[in-house]
């Protein structure tokens, strides 16, 4: 953990400062759109390197077998959706797409800012930031932010990562949402609805698979976690107003891979 962090950290100055040029600078002795292409590429260069560090880690420290199913080289502006297990789907989704395709851009809650490094980090990279609805109009505010970002996601060295579960599964949330399925929470349209309505890409599907329904963050960190595999599909987009009905249809079937995957608990 303390590896991850300190490779994180390393990189937060020079991001900041890279990304308040950027910001600061309206005019120059260049144009100011070549400029801001310029910084982007440094700060593209930066993220890549902090995964490339970060993979290295998962694979030589904490020597987790991965088994990659599907094809990787991807290319961009493409929309990644996932289902979400713990924290640690980030790194095995970078480790996996952005390695040989684009970087990943994240809508996150807004509340991620004031989480020391990681926070800080998404505020740097420009991050789209939710309030997933907590205040009055709060609904209509991330519908903008979200249609916002799928129209600057035209760059092919991005991606925009959407969760559609809206959080991580745990035992407690899929009982009080009574899922209709096994090993995953009810999928959410609208955030992946709002981009296609703007900004329509290639789909890239993630099923991400644990040893076993109750695998933590901590214990992949820890060591405890041995294999985890990651299926990787493309998808034509779904018409905008398909996409409720589109989603459950992948997660019936993401949920029935998942079943004909997952270990005994013994096996952990």
């Amino acid at each position: 953990m303390l590896a991850l962090a300190g490779n994180l950290l390393l990189w937060l100055f020079p991001l900041f400062v890279v990304a308040g040029i950027r910001a600061a600078s309206s005019t120059s002795l260049i144009s100011a759109d070549r400029f801001a292409r310029g910084c982007d590429a440094i700060v593209e260069s930066m993220y890549r390197a902090a995964v490339a560090i970060n993979s290295i880690l998962i694979e030589r420290f904490l020597r987790i077998r991965l088994r990659v199913h599907g094809e990787t080289s991807i290319d961009g502006p493409v929309i990644v959706i996932s289902n979400h297990r713990t924290w640690f789907d980030i790194l095995l989704l970078h480790q996996v797409i952005t390695r040989r395709g684009p970087i990943l851009k994240f809508l996150i809650k807004r509340e991620l800012l004031f989480v020391p490094i990681l926070g800080w980090l998404c505020f740097a990279l420009g991050f789209p930031r939710l309030i997933r609805g907590r205040q009055e109009g709060g609904r209509e505010q991330d519908l903008k932010v979200i249609a916002t970002a799928a129209a600057d996601n035209t760059n092919s060295s991005y991606a925009l990562t959407v969760f559609v579960e809206g959080t991580r599964f745990t035992r407690d949330k899929h009982e009080h949402q009574a899922a209709p399925f096994t090993h995953l929470l009810k999928p959410r349209h609208g955030a992946l609805q709002t981009i296609l309505k703007h900004a329509p890409a290639p789909i890239i599907d993630s099923t991400i698979i644990y040893p076993r329904d109750d695998v933590t963050f901590w214990q992949c960190i820890g060591g405890a976690v041995r294999q985890i595999d990651i299926f990787i599909e493309a998808a034509a987009p779904p018409e905008p107003a398909d996409t409720q009905d589109w989603l459950n249809r992948r997660w019936q079937a993401k949920d029935a891979l998942i079943d004909r995957h997952i270990q005994p608990v013994a096996s952990v």
